[in-house]
Protein backbone atom coordinates (compact mmCIF):
# COMPACT_ATOMS: atom_id res chain seq x y z
CA UNK A 1 0.00 0.00 0.00
CA UNK A 2 1.41 3.66 -1.28
CA UNK A 3 1.70 6.15 1.02
CA UNK A 4 -0.72 8.28 -0.49
CA UNK A 5 -3.49 5.70 -0.24
CA UNK A 6 -2.42 5.72 3.69
CA UNK A 7 -2.77 9.89 3.77
CA UNK A 8 -6.47 8.97 1.97
CA UNK A 9 -7.85 6.35 4.17
CA UNK A 10 -6.34 8.14 7.55
CA UNK A 11 -7.79 11.22 6.67
CA UNK A 12 -10.74 9.92 5.82
CA UNK A 13 -11.29 8.07 9.45
CA UNK A 14 -10.66 11.22 10.90
CA UNK A 15 -13.38 13.28 9.20
CA UNK A 16 -15.67 11.23 9.80
CA UNK A 17 -14.91 11.48 13.53
CA UNK A 18 -15.11 15.08 13.22
CA UNK A 19 -18.20 14.93 11.57
CA UNK A 20 -20.24 12.75 14.28
CA UNK A 21 -19.30 15.47 16.65
CA UNK A 22 -17.87 19.42 16.09
CA UNK A 23 -14.43 20.51 14.97
CA UNK A 24 -12.90 21.21 18.05
CA UNK A 25 -12.59 17.75 18.35
CA UNK A 26 -9.99 17.64 15.20
CA UNK A 27 -7.86 20.25 17.53
CA UNK A 28 -7.83 17.43 20.49
CA UNK A 29 -7.33 14.88 18.01
CA UNK A 30 -3.93 16.02 16.94
CA UNK A 31 -2.99 17.27 20.21
CA UNK A 32 -3.36 13.48 21.01
CA UNK A 33 -1.74 12.14 18.72
CA UNK A 34 2.21 12.11 19.73
CA UNK A 35 2.10 9.64 22.11
CA UNK A 36 2.45 6.33 21.12
CA UNK A 37 0.22 5.01 23.87
CA UNK A 38 -2.77 7.24 25.40
CA UNK A 39 -4.38 6.87 28.93
CA UNK A 40 -7.54 8.54 29.55
CA UNK A 41 -5.35 10.82 32.72
CA UNK A 42 -3.03 12.20 29.58
CA UNK A 43 -5.82 12.58 26.96
CA UNK A 44 -7.38 15.00 29.63
CA UNK A 45 -4.35 16.52 30.87
CA UNK A 46 -3.42 17.51 27.38
CA UNK A 47 -6.91 18.91 27.04
CA UNK A 48 -6.47 21.16 29.45
CA UNK A 49 -3.00 22.12 28.85
CA UNK A 50 -3.36 23.00 25.50
CA UNK A 51 -6.90 23.40 24.64
CA UNK A 52 -8.62 25.21 27.32
CA UNK A 53 -8.90 28.60 25.38
CA UNK A 54 -10.86 26.44 21.98
CA UNK A 55 -13.82 25.30 23.95
CA UNK A 56 -13.15 21.27 23.61
CA UNK A 57 -16.06 19.61 25.59
CA UNK A 58 -14.27 17.09 28.36
CA UNK A 59 -16.70 14.03 26.58
CA UNK A 60 -14.30 14.47 23.83
CA UNK A 61 -12.16 12.51 25.55
CA UNK A 62 -13.99 9.55 26.08
CA UNK A 63 -15.42 9.70 22.43
CA UNK A 64 -11.65 9.85 20.59
CA UNK A 65 -10.31 6.97 23.14
CA UNK A 66 -14.04 4.79 21.97
CA UNK A 67 -13.53 5.59 18.32
CA UNK A 68 -12.35 3.98 15.16
CA UNK A 69 -9.21 6.31 15.72
CA UNK A 70 -7.83 4.04 18.43
CA UNK A 71 -7.87 0.56 20.37
CA UNK A 72 -7.48 -0.35 23.52
CA UNK A 73 -4.10 -2.38 24.51
CA UNK A 74 -4.47 -2.86 27.61
CA UNK A 75 -5.88 -1.54 31.29
CA UNK A 76 -6.97 2.15 29.88
CA UNK A 77 -4.03 1.62 27.94
CA UNK A 78 -4.94 2.82 24.17
CA UNK A 79 -2.99 3.24 20.91
CA UNK A 80 -3.84 5.91 17.46
CA UNK A 81 -3.77 3.67 14.12
CA UNK A 82 -0.46 4.72 13.31
CA UNK A 83 -1.78 6.02 9.72
CA UNK A 84 -3.93 8.26 11.33
CA UNK A 85 -1.28 9.34 13.80
CA UNK A 86 1.34 10.89 11.08
CA UNK A 87 -1.67 12.73 9.52
CA UNK A 88 -2.74 14.30 12.39
CA UNK A 89 0.98 15.11 13.23
CA UNK A 90 1.50 16.78 9.79
CA UNK A 91 -1.64 18.74 10.11
CA UNK A 92 -0.48 20.12 13.73
CA UNK A 93 2.80 21.08 11.88
CA UNK A 94 1.27 22.91 9.04
CA UNK A 95 -1.33 24.76 11.47
CA UNK A 96 -0.24 28.08 11.27
CA UNK A 97 -1.19 28.89 14.74
CA UNK A 98 0.53 25.80 15.99
CA UNK A 99 3.29 24.18 14.27
CA UNK A 100 6.31 22.64 15.14
CA UNK A 101 6.91 24.69 18.56
CA UNK A 102 3.03 23.35 20.01
CA UNK A 103 4.60 19.78 18.82
CA UNK A 104 7.65 20.72 21.24
CA UNK A 105 5.62 21.45 23.71
CA UNK A 106 3.78 18.90 23.58
CA UNK A 107 6.63 16.60 23.83
CA UNK A 108 7.97 18.15 26.79
CA UNK A 109 5.02 17.71 28.52
CA UNK A 110 4.89 14.20 27.77
CA UNK A 111 8.15 13.98 29.28
CA UNK A 112 7.37 15.08 32.12
CA UNK A 113 4.52 12.95 32.41
CA UNK A 114 5.90 9.93 31.53
CA UNK A 115 8.45 10.98 34.58
CA UNK A 116 5.31 10.82 36.92
CA UNK A 117 3.80 7.99 35.50
CA UNK A 118 7.16 5.76 35.87
CA UNK A 119 6.34 6.47 40.04
CA UNK A 120 2.50 6.21 40.15
CA UNK A 121 0.84 3.52 37.40
CA UNK A 122 2.35 -0.25 38.07
CA UNK A 123 0.75 -0.90 34.95
CA UNK A 124 2.86 0.23 32.74
CA UNK A 125 5.74 -1.28 31.85
CA UNK A 126 9.40 0.02 31.86
CA UNK A 127 9.24 -0.85 28.03
CA UNK A 128 6.20 0.99 27.57
CA UNK A 129 7.44 4.02 29.42
CA UNK A 130 10.81 3.63 27.18
CA UNK A 131 8.75 3.93 24.04
CA UNK A 132 6.68 6.98 24.99
CA UNK A 133 10.21 8.50 25.88
CA UNK A 134 11.79 8.17 22.87
CA UNK A 135 8.19 8.94 20.98
CA UNK A 136 8.70 12.22 22.72
CA UNK A 137 12.52 12.97 22.26
CA UNK A 138 12.19 12.55 18.64
CA UNK A 139 11.01 15.61 18.48
CA UNK A 140 13.66 17.45 20.65
CA UNK A 141 16.39 15.73 19.94
CA UNK A 142 16.14 13.30 17.15
CA UNK A 143 19.78 12.53 16.92
CA UNK A 144 20.34 11.19 20.68
CA UNK A 145 16.79 9.33 19.83
CA UNK A 146 17.88 7.48 17.18
CA UNK A 147 21.15 6.49 18.38
CA UNK A 148 19.43 4.94 21.41
CA UNK A 149 17.48 2.97 19.50
CA UNK A 150 20.17 1.96 17.39
CA UNK A 151 22.02 1.43 20.08
CA UNK A 152 19.65 -0.80 21.48
CA UNK A 153 19.18 -2.91 18.71
CA UNK A 154 22.22 -3.48 17.95
CA UNK A 155 23.12 -4.92 21.50
CA UNK A 156 19.43 -6.88 21.30
CA UNK A 157 19.92 -10.42 22.18
CA UNK A 158 16.48 -11.54 21.49
CA UNK A 159 13.87 -12.18 18.40
CA UNK A 160 11.02 -10.93 20.13
CA UNK A 161 12.82 -7.52 21.77
CA UNK A 162 14.41 -7.33 18.08
CA UNK A 163 11.42 -7.47 16.17
CA UNK A 164 9.61 -4.78 18.91
CA UNK A 165 12.71 -2.92 18.50
CA UNK A 166 12.25 -2.78 14.76
CA UNK A 167 8.54 -2.18 14.99
CA UNK A 168 9.31 0.94 16.82
CA UNK A 169 11.70 1.92 14.19
CA UNK A 170 9.01 1.25 11.34
CA UNK A 171 6.57 3.56 13.17
CA UNK A 172 9.18 6.40 13.80
CA UNK A 173 10.38 6.03 10.35
CA UNK A 174 8.53 9.32 9.00
CA UNK A 175 10.08 11.52 11.62
CA UNK A 176 13.27 10.22 11.01
CA UNK A 177 13.64 10.41 7.49
CA UNK A 178 12.08 13.90 7.59
CA UNK A 179 15.31 15.29 9.13
CA UNK A 180 17.00 14.18 6.15
CA UNK A 181 20.34 12.64 8.40
CA UNK A 182 19.66 9.39 9.42
CA UNK A 183 19.28 6.98 6.18
CA UNK A 184 22.55 5.13 7.51
CA UNK A 185 20.38 3.93 10.36
CA UNK A 186 17.28 3.08 8.56
CA UNK A 187 18.77 1.19 5.85
CA UNK A 188 20.82 -0.61 8.84
CA UNK A 189 17.22 -0.94 10.73
CA UNK A 190 15.94 -2.47 6.99
CA UNK A 191 19.08 -5.03 7.01
CA UNK A 192 18.33 -6.13 10.59
CA UNK A 193 14.83 -6.54 10.00
CA UNK A 194 15.64 -8.80 6.22
CA UNK A 195 17.86 -11.20 8.05
CA UNK A 196 15.14 -11.39 11.24
CA UNK A 197 12.48 -12.29 8.28
CA UNK A 198 13.94 -12.96 5.02
CA UNK A 199 17.64 -13.62 5.23
CA UNK A 200 17.82 -15.41 2.07
CA UNK A 201 17.53 -12.37 0.78
CA UNK A 202 19.94 -10.75 2.39
CA UNK A 203 23.38 -9.69 0.30
CA UNK A 204 27.10 -10.06 0.88
CA UNK A 205 27.34 -6.31 0.10
CA UNK A 206 24.14 -5.17 2.85
CA UNK A 207 26.44 -7.35 5.75
CA UNK A 208 29.58 -5.69 4.74
CA UNK A 209 28.40 -2.15 4.70
CA UNK A 210 29.61 0.15 7.42
CA UNK A 211 26.33 1.85 8.96
CA UNK A 212 26.49 4.96 11.48
CA UNK A 213 24.82 7.31 13.57
CA UNK A 214 26.65 10.43 14.68
CA UNK A 215 29.87 8.88 14.37
CA UNK A 216 28.81 5.62 16.26
CA UNK A 217 29.51 2.25 14.32
CA UNK A 218 26.36 0.23 14.21
CA UNK A 219 26.78 -3.33 14.61
CA UNK A 220 24.37 -6.62 13.20
CA UNK A 221 22.87 -8.19 16.49
CA UNK A 222 24.41 -11.65 16.25
CA UNK A 223 21.31 -13.17 17.18
CA UNK A 224 20.26 -12.51 13.52
CA UNK A 225 23.97 -13.53 12.06
CA UNK A 226 24.46 -17.52 12.11
CA UNK A 227 28.19 -18.63 12.44
CA UNK A 228 29.04 -18.38 9.21
CA UNK A 229 27.33 -15.34 8.38
CA UNK A 230 29.39 -13.31 11.17
CA UNK A 231 32.37 -11.32 9.21
CA UNK A 232 33.53 -10.41 12.55
CA UNK A 233 34.25 -7.51 14.88
CA UNK A 234 35.02 -4.53 14.25
CA UNK A 235 38.76 -2.71 14.76
CA UNK A 236 40.26 0.26 14.32
CA UNK A 237 43.65 1.33 12.43
CA UNK A 238 45.45 4.31 11.77
CA UNK A 239 46.80 4.33 7.72
CA UNK A 240 49.44 6.53 6.46
CA UNK A 241 50.48 8.23 3.19
CA UNK A 242 54.00 9.56 1.92
CA UNK A 243 54.66 12.31 -0.65
CA UNK A 244 57.60 11.40 -3.05
CA UNK A 245 60.39 12.02 -0.51
CA UNK A 246 58.32 9.58 1.94
CA UNK A 247 57.54 11.95 4.83
CA UNK A 248 54.27 11.10 5.96
CA UNK A 249 51.48 13.18 4.57
CA UNK A 250 48.45 12.31 5.64
CA UNK A 251 46.75 9.75 8.80
CA UNK A 252 43.28 8.52 8.91
CA UNK A 253 41.36 6.38 10.90
CA UNK A 254 39.63 3.09 8.94
CA UNK A 255 37.69 0.52 10.15
CA UNK A 256 37.68 -3.12 9.06
CA UNK A 257 35.92 -6.83 10.01
CA UNK A 258 37.90 -9.68 11.58
CA UNK A 259 37.70 -13.35 12.78
CA UNK A 260 39.74 -14.60 15.35
CA UNK A 261 40.76 -18.25 15.48
CA UNK A 262 41.60 -19.76 18.69
CA UNK A 263 44.36 -21.79 18.37
CA UNK A 264 45.09 -22.95 21.69
CA UNK A 265 47.66 -21.60 24.59
CA UNK A 266 46.23 -18.22 24.19
CA UNK A 267 47.77 -18.19 20.77
CA UNK A 268 45.41 -16.37 18.19
CA UNK A 269 44.74 -15.90 14.45
CA UNK A 270 43.20 -13.08 13.31
CA UNK A 271 41.42 -13.11 10.07
CA UNK A 272 40.44 -9.56 8.30
CA UNK A 273 37.27 -9.76 6.01
CA UNK A 274 38.74 -8.25 2.27
CA UNK A 275 35.84 -6.71 0.24
CA UNK A 276 35.66 -8.18 -3.06
CA UNK A 277 36.31 -5.89 -6.08
CA UNK A 278 38.08 -5.10 -9.01
CA UNK A 279 41.52 -3.61 -9.64
CA UNK A 280 44.42 -3.57 -12.35
CA UNK A 281 47.27 -6.26 -11.59
CA UNK A 282 50.80 -5.72 -12.32
CA UNK A 283 53.04 -2.29 -13.31
CA UNK A 284 53.25 -0.09 -15.80
CA UNK A 285 56.47 0.50 -17.84
CA UNK A 286 57.15 3.81 -16.37
CA UNK A 287 56.79 2.12 -12.46
CA UNK A 288 60.43 2.72 -10.77
CA UNK A 289 62.13 -0.96 -11.37
CA UNK A 290 59.01 -2.94 -12.75
CA UNK A 291 59.86 -5.82 -14.63
CA UNK A 292 58.46 -7.28 -17.56
CA UNK A 293 57.07 -10.10 -15.84
CA UNK A 294 54.17 -8.23 -13.57
CA UNK A 295 53.12 -7.18 -17.22
CA UNK A 296 50.75 -7.33 -19.31
CA UNK A 297 48.46 -5.06 -16.65
CA UNK A 298 45.07 -6.57 -16.65
CA UNK A 299 41.19 -6.21 -14.85
CA UNK A 300 41.03 -8.59 -12.34
CA UNK A 301 38.06 -9.01 -10.02
CA UNK A 302 38.45 -10.82 -6.82
CA UNK A 303 35.96 -12.33 -4.83
CA UNK A 304 35.23 -11.21 -1.41
CA UNK A 305 37.22 -13.69 1.14
CA UNK A 306 39.34 -13.19 4.71
CA UNK A 307 42.95 -13.02 4.64
CA UNK A 308 45.34 -13.22 7.83
CA UNK A 309 45.74 -10.11 9.20
CA UNK A 310 49.68 -10.43 9.52
CA UNK A 311 52.20 -13.43 8.03
CA UNK A 312 51.69 -16.70 10.29
CA UNK A 313 53.86 -16.16 13.45
CA UNK A 314 55.80 -18.49 14.76
CA UNK A 315 53.95 -19.20 18.11
CA UNK A 316 51.24 -19.89 15.30
CA UNK A 317 52.99 -22.03 12.95
CA UNK A 318 54.16 -24.19 16.30
CA UNK A 319 50.32 -24.55 17.38
CA UNK A 320 49.61 -26.32 14.75
CA UNK A 321 52.98 -27.99 13.37
CA UNK A 322 52.61 -29.58 17.03
CA UNK A 323 49.49 -31.50 16.68
CA UNK A 324 50.92 -34.60 14.69
CA UNK A 325 47.56 -35.69 15.06
CA UNK A 326 46.60 -33.38 12.32
CA UNK A 327 48.98 -34.14 9.80
CA UNK A 328 48.15 -35.15 6.06
CA UNK A 329 50.83 -35.72 4.06
CA UNK A 330 54.27 -34.44 5.31
CA UNK A 331 55.96 -33.85 9.07
CA UNK A 332 56.22 -30.63 10.40
CA UNK A 333 58.80 -29.32 12.07
CA UNK A 334 57.64 -26.63 14.97
CA UNK A 335 60.69 -24.77 15.31
CA UNK A 336 61.92 -24.26 12.11
CA UNK A 337 63.07 -20.60 12.03
CA UNK A 338 66.07 -19.08 11.91
CA UNK A 339 65.40 -16.15 13.96
CA UNK A 340 64.46 -17.50 17.86
CA UNK A 341 65.37 -14.68 20.37
CA UNK A 342 63.33 -11.74 21.45
CA UNK A 343 62.81 -8.46 19.23
CA UNK A 344 63.47 -5.95 21.92
CA UNK A 345 60.91 -6.39 24.20
CA UNK A 346 58.72 -8.85 22.43
CA UNK A 347 58.97 -12.44 22.35
CA UNK A 348 59.84 -14.50 19.25
CA UNK A 349 56.51 -16.02 18.87
CA UNK A 350 55.35 -12.69 17.79
CA UNK A 351 57.81 -13.18 14.63
CA UNK A 352 56.71 -14.25 11.04
CA UNK A 353 57.61 -17.69 11.18
CA UNK A 354 60.53 -18.91 7.91
CA UNK A 355 62.31 -21.30 6.61
CA UNK A 356 58.80 -22.42 5.83
CA UNK A 357 59.00 -24.28 2.19
CA UNK A 358 55.37 -24.16 -0.42
CA UNK A 359 54.97 -27.51 0.61
CA UNK A 360 55.18 -27.00 4.00
CA UNK A 361 52.87 -23.96 4.25
CA UNK A 362 49.94 -25.93 2.31
CA UNK A 363 50.45 -28.98 4.60
CA UNK A 364 49.78 -26.31 7.35
CA UNK A 365 46.58 -24.84 5.57
CA UNK A 366 45.65 -28.54 5.56
CA UNK A 367 46.36 -29.22 9.05
CA UNK A 368 44.53 -25.83 10.08
CA UNK A 369 41.16 -26.21 7.92
CA UNK A 370 41.19 -30.14 9.43
CA UNK A 371 40.96 -28.89 12.86
CA UNK A 372 38.79 -26.32 12.52
CA UNK A 373 36.20 -27.44 9.75
CA UNK A 374 36.91 -23.99 7.72
CA UNK A 375 38.91 -23.88 4.38
CA UNK A 376 42.49 -22.39 4.46
CA UNK A 377 44.98 -22.14 1.36
CA UNK A 378 47.51 -19.99 0.39
CA UNK A 379 46.49 -16.96 -1.39
CA UNK A 380 46.62 -16.43 -5.15
CA UNK A 381 48.33 -14.15 -6.43
CA UNK A 382 45.65 -12.02 -7.47
CA UNK A 383 44.29 -11.88 -4.22
CA UNK A 384 47.37 -11.18 -2.34
CA UNK A 385 47.96 -7.92 -5.01
CA UNK A 386 44.49 -6.84 -5.08
CA UNK A 387 44.65 -7.45 -0.99
CA UNK A 388 48.00 -5.37 -0.67
CA UNK A 389 46.99 -2.84 -2.96
CA UNK A 390 43.87 -1.52 -0.89
CA UNK A 391 42.30 0.30 -3.72
CA UNK A 392 45.87 1.98 -4.31
CA UNK A 393 47.67 1.76 -7.76
CA UNK A 394 50.92 3.39 -6.52
CA UNK A 395 53.98 0.90 -6.17
CA UNK A 396 53.33 0.77 -2.23
CA UNK A 397 49.83 1.16 -0.44
CA UNK A 398 51.14 4.14 1.45
CA UNK A 399 52.40 5.62 -1.67
CA UNK A 400 55.38 6.12 -4.54
CA UNK A 401 57.96 5.44 -2.41
CA UNK A 402 59.15 3.11 0.93
CA UNK A 403 60.99 4.00 4.02
CA UNK A 404 62.36 1.89 6.63
CA UNK A 405 59.85 3.68 9.48
CA UNK A 406 56.96 2.07 7.25
CA UNK A 407 58.73 -1.33 6.56
CA UNK A 408 61.06 -3.44 6.97
CA UNK A 409 64.03 -4.16 4.30
CA UNK A 410 66.95 -3.55 3.91
CA UNK A 411 67.20 0.19 4.11
CA UNK A 412 70.39 0.69 2.62
CA UNK A 413 69.18 0.99 -0.69
CA UNK A 414 66.23 3.92 -1.36
CA UNK A 415 63.11 3.58 -4.16
CA UNK A 416 62.71 6.77 -6.04
CA UNK A 417 63.11 9.77 -4.35
CA UNK A 418 62.80 8.27 -0.87
CA UNK A 419 65.56 8.21 1.53
CA UNK A 420 68.25 5.54 3.07
CA UNK A 421 67.08 4.10 6.18
CA UNK A 422 67.88 0.80 8.64
CA UNK A 423 68.63 -2.52 7.81
CA UNK A 424 67.73 -4.93 10.67
CA UNK A 425 69.01 -7.79 9.44
CA UNK A 426 66.39 -10.13 10.64
CA UNK A 427 62.62 -10.45 10.84
CA UNK A 428 60.48 -7.97 13.08
CA UNK A 429 57.51 -9.10 15.16
CA UNK A 430 54.45 -8.46 12.83
CA UNK A 431 52.18 -5.32 13.22
CA UNK A 432 55.10 -3.22 14.18
CA UNK A 433 54.68 -0.86 10.51
CA UNK A 434 51.05 1.01 9.54
CA UNK A 435 48.72 -0.71 7.73
CA UNK A 436 47.11 -0.49 4.54
CA UNK A 437 43.27 0.26 4.15
CA UNK A 438 41.94 -3.14 4.42
CA UNK A 439 44.08 -3.59 8.22
CA UNK A 440 46.46 -5.81 6.79
CA UNK A 441 50.03 -5.88 8.49
CA UNK A 442 53.87 -6.16 6.52
CA UNK A 443 52.44 -6.76 3.42
CA UNK A 444 55.61 -4.91 2.14
CA UNK A 445 58.88 -6.31 3.49
CA UNK A 446 59.56 -8.43 6.64
CA UNK A 447 58.84 -11.89 5.04
CA UNK A 448 58.65 -13.16 1.68
CA UNK A 449 54.73 -14.53 0.71
CA UNK A 450 53.66 -17.99 -0.50
CA UNK A 451 50.81 -17.95 -3.14
CA UNK A 452 49.17 -20.92 -4.55
CA UNK A 453 50.00 -19.61 -8.48
CA UNK A 454 52.60 -22.20 -10.24
CA UNK A 455 55.04 -19.68 -11.64
CA UNK A 456 54.94 -18.08 -15.05
CA UNK A 457 56.76 -15.43 -16.57
CA UNK A 458 53.76 -12.78 -17.77
CA UNK A 459 50.65 -12.28 -17.05
CA UNK A 460 49.68 -13.61 -20.91
CA UNK A 461 46.59 -15.50 -20.05
CA UNK A 462 46.52 -14.87 -16.58
CA UNK A 463 42.96 -15.49 -14.69
CA UNK A 464 40.76 -12.37 -14.22
CA UNK A 465 38.17 -13.98 -11.69
CA UNK A 466 40.99 -13.60 -9.00
CA UNK A 467 41.99 -17.74 -8.95
CA UNK A 468 45.55 -19.04 -8.77
CA UNK A 469 47.04 -19.57 -12.12
CA UNK A 470 48.26 -24.04 -12.41
CA UNK A 471 49.62 -25.70 -15.19
CA UNK A 472 47.97 -28.53 -16.06
CA UNK A 473 50.68 -29.91 -17.52
CA UNK A 474 51.37 -32.65 -14.61
CA UNK A 475 54.41 -34.15 -16.92
CA UNK A 476 55.98 -30.89 -16.50
CA UNK A 477 58.74 -30.05 -13.77
CA UNK A 478 57.07 -25.62 -14.22
CA UNK A 479 54.51 -26.71 -11.16
CA UNK A 480 57.22 -27.50 -8.89
CA UNK A 481 58.16 -23.62 -8.95
CA UNK A 482 56.30 -20.96 -7.40
CA UNK A 483 54.87 -17.90 -6.86
CA UNK A 484 55.87 -15.49 -3.69
CA UNK A 485 55.03 -11.73 -2.86
CA UNK A 486 56.11 -9.15 -0.56
CA UNK A 487 59.43 -8.78 -0.01
CA UNK A 488 61.36 -8.90 3.45
CA UNK A 489 63.86 -7.97 5.36
CA UNK A 490 67.07 -9.02 3.26
CA UNK A 491 65.80 -7.40 -0.13
CA UNK A 492 65.94 -3.89 -1.83
CA UNK A 493 62.72 -1.55 -1.30
CA UNK A 494 62.25 -1.82 -5.11
CA UNK A 495 61.42 -6.28 -4.59
CA UNK A 496 58.81 -4.88 -1.89
CA UNK A 497 56.53 -2.99 -4.25
CA UNK A 498 53.10 -4.01 -4.61
CA UNK A 499 53.45 -5.49 -7.96
CA UNK A 500 56.07 -7.68 -7.35
CA UNK A 501 56.58 -11.42 -8.58
CA UNK A 502 59.47 -13.46 -7.78
CA UNK A 503 59.80 -17.29 -8.11
CA UNK A 504 61.32 -20.40 -5.92
CA UNK A 505 60.85 -24.17 -5.54
CA UNK A 506 58.10 -25.75 -3.58
CA UNK A 507 60.10 -27.72 -1.66
CA UNK A 508 63.19 -25.76 -0.76
CA UNK A 509 62.66 -24.70 3.23
CA UNK A 510 66.07 -22.97 3.46
CA UNK A 511 65.67 -19.52 2.58
CA UNK A 512 65.45 -17.35 6.01
CA UNK A 513 62.98 -14.77 3.98
CA UNK A 514 59.98 -17.17 3.19
CA UNK A 515 57.21 -17.23 4.82
CA UNK A 516 53.23 -17.08 4.02
CA UNK A 517 49.73 -15.74 5.12
CA UNK A 518 46.45 -17.65 4.94
CA UNK A 519 43.17 -16.47 3.29
CA UNK A 520 39.31 -18.09 3.81
CA UNK A 521 36.37 -17.54 2.58
CA UNK A 522 33.08 -15.82 3.75
CA UNK A 523 29.90 -17.97 2.79
CA UNK A 524 28.19 -17.02 -0.86
CA UNK A 525 24.69 -17.57 0.18
CA UNK A 526 22.67 -17.11 2.87
CA UNK A 527 20.33 -19.68 3.67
Amino acid sequence: MTEITDKIIAQNKVEQFVSRFEDSYFLLASHVALPLVLTPELVNYLRIEFLKSEKVPWISEADLLLSNLCRPVGYELYVMDEGVRIYLLQKLAENPKFGQKRIKEIARLLLSYIKYLAKTNHFIGDKELQLQTWGAMLYLDTEKTVKEIAFAISQCIDKAELARLLKITQDFKQQIASSGQFQDFLDYAQLCNELLREPEKVTLEKITHSYQVAKLELTIPKIVLSKELDLGELFYFEVVKVDNFGNIIERSQESARQKIEYLGNEIKLEMVYIPGGTFTMGSPKSEVDSRDNERPQHQVTVPSFFMGKYPVTQGQWKAIASRTELKVERDLDPEPSYFKEPYESIDRWQRPVELVSWNQAVEFCQRLSKLTGRKYRLPSEAEWEYACRAGTSTPFYFGETITSELANYDGNHTYGKGPKGENREQTTPVGKFPPNAFGLYDMHGNVDEWCADDWYDNYVGAPTDGSARINSNKNSNTNSTKVFRGGSWIYYPWWCRSALRGNFNSDEADSISFGFRLVSFPPRTFE
